[in-house]
């Protein structure tokens, strides 16, 4: 029986995050499977194509969320709220050293987070702020250009640079996020 490259990739995320990218080995993830060595490589050729696949396959597991949270949510705040709990999943399976090692060592899928960034996150986020400005939620004087950039860059230090090995960073993003969403709250916001 061939098991599927979804299957594939599902075993990949333990050993991915438990090792890191560089430090597993294409046989763990077979044997994570249960699977021959020379089935897994039957559907990705070399650990380069299973890593972008990888990628690839977090990302639209991620994203489903984003496209539905809008029209679940009764107002921006609690859609923010939703989309703080997203980063936050989407963070902990992008384990520092993960990001770390694909920043270094693959290009193609390191763009690909960027483009990811760039082309879904951000401007879902800069949508949540027009949406909180015009419910009355979030204050009318905030730099949504800005404030998004802010975030990302904060972000990326908080799940790259001061995590470590104890968890500091997984600790330090949720205060960061109520951090965040205090900054923008109108008085309307805060009485919410």
């Amino acid at each position: 029986m061939k098991i599927s490259e979804h299957s594939i990739l599902e075993a990949a995320l333990p050993v991915f995050k438990a090792r890191g990218i560089r430090a597993a080995h294409v046989s763990d993830i077979a044997q994570a499977c249960g699977i021959r060595l020379k089935e897994l490589k039957s559907q990705f050729h070399s650990k380069k194509s299973l890593v972008s696949a990888f990628v690839d396959y977090l990302l639209i597991r991620h994203t489903a969320y984003l496209q539905v949270n809008p029209l679940l949510s009764p107002t921006a705040i609690t859609e923010l709220q939703n989309f703080f709990q997203f980063v936050e999943r989407l963070a902990s399976d992008l384990t520092p050293t993960i990001l770390l090692e694909l920043r270094k060592y693959s290009n193609s899928s390191w763009s690909r987070l960027n483009e990811y960034k760039d082309r879904t996150l951000a401007p879902y986020l800069q949508q949540n702020l027009k949406r909180g400005i015009s419910e009355g939620f979030y204050r009318d004087d905030i730099e949504s250009e800005l404030f998004v950039v802010l975030y990302f860059n904060l972000l990326y230090v908080i799940v790259t640079e001061l995590n470590n090995p104890f968890g500091e960073g997984r600790k330090l993003l949720p205060h960061f996020h109520k951090i965040f969403l205090r900054g923008l709250l109108s008085t309307r916001g805060v009485r919410m």
